[in-house]
């Protein structure tokens, strides 16, 4: 069975072994950077360079907006959040992810040095259309529903089933994936919405580039899919 890819909306977090307490005093510092790099590119102006906070530093965060708001990166004292969203299903999007997260991931090395990166959470969203239609997608997630948990017999064999498949698998090395897959909520435009989780931690080797553990990601995410039955149809 094949699929397209209808839309895409991809988050990459990145945790920091040690809170950054140099975020308040260098914040014009990073948000200029950021806009160096990211413009005219991305097409930001200066009103999407935000910076808001409390009465506590945990409050302090600073918002660069691109791509007319479908792009965005926050950073806090703790964490550093980029997203993506509304990609089109081809070729490209890959591309455009690496591009714009790493330029992320460089500026906040770049302006913030003493940050080191613990962890990478990588989570993949994406409404997918089904070449052979939408009943047979369907009916891939009832047989695999069915021979998981044996409801094709018994007492439910004359009940109605609908199923949506969840899997957490993890390698004992520092990684993880999760995903979900699951009726799609759009229905005139899409048949399935799956969902892939992807988090790496450091086990003392540091963490690789956002670009290679984005391949890795889409790697094992696309993988799965192809597992239990669902390939890319080929552009």
């Amino acid at each position: 069975m094949h699929y397209k890819i209808i839309r895409m909306d991809v988050r990459s977090i990145v945790a920091f072994r040690e809170p950054s307490f140099d975020l308040p005093t260098k914040a014009v510092e990073v948000l200029a950077g950021f806009y160096k790099a990211l413009h005219p590119r991305y097409a930001i102006e200066l009103k999407d360079l935000q910076t808001s906070g409390g009465t506590s530093f945990g409050d302090v965060k600073l918002t660069v907006a691109a791509l007319g708001g479908r792009a965005r990166v926050e950073l806090t004292p703790m964490v550093m959040t980029s997203d993506l969203q509304n990609l089109e299903g081809n070729s490209e999007y890959q591309n455009l992810l690496c591009d714009f997260m790493s330029i992320a991931e460089e500026r906040l090395k770049s302006s913030l040095s003493s940050v080191v990166l613990q962890q990478r959470f990588i989570r993949a969203v994406a409404w997918l259309k089904i070449d052979e239609g939408k009943e047979d997608a369907l009916r891939l997630l009832k047989e695999r529903g069915d021979a998981a948990l044996e409801l094709e017999g018994g007492q439910y064999k004359d009940w109605s089933r609908s199923y949506s498949l969840g899997v957490n698998l993890a390698d004992g090395k520092g990684r993880e994936l999760n995903v979900l897959l699951e009726p799609s909520g759009y229905p005139d435009v899409s048949d399935l919405f799956a969902r892939g989780d992807y988090i790496i931690t450091d086990r003392g080797e540091g963490l690789r580039e956002v670009s290679d553990e984005l391949e890795s990601a889409f790697a094992e995410f696309e993988g799965f899919l192809k597992h239990i039955g669902l390939e890319a149809s080929i552009a």
